[in-house]
C-alpha cells in the first residue's frame, strides 16, 4: 500500500467519485417539469460527499 498524497488516491473518494457520476447520470433521465428541485439536491448532496471527504483529508485530525 502507498503513501496517500491527494485526495484522489483514497479509495473511498474514487468510489464517492464513481457515485457522483452515476447521480448525475441518473438524474438525466428525469422529466424537466417539475423535479428540478429533486434533482438540483440529489446532484448537490453527492457531490458535497466527495468534497467533504477531501477536506477531511486535508485537515488530518479526528475532531473537528
Amino acid at each position: 500500500m502507498g503513501s496517500i498524497i491527494s485526495f484522489k488516491d483514497l479509495i473511498v473518494w474514487q468510489k464517492i467519485h464513481f457515485l457522483v457520476f452515476g447521480t448525475y447520470n441518473f438524474t438525466m433521465i428525469f422529466p424537466k417539469r417539475g423535479s428540478f428541485c429533486v434533482n438540483k439536491s440529489d446532484r448537490k448532496s453527492s457531490s458535497f460527499l466527495a468534497a467533504n471527504t477531501a477536506e477531511g483529508l486535508k485537515k488530518k485530525t479526528l475532531a473537528n
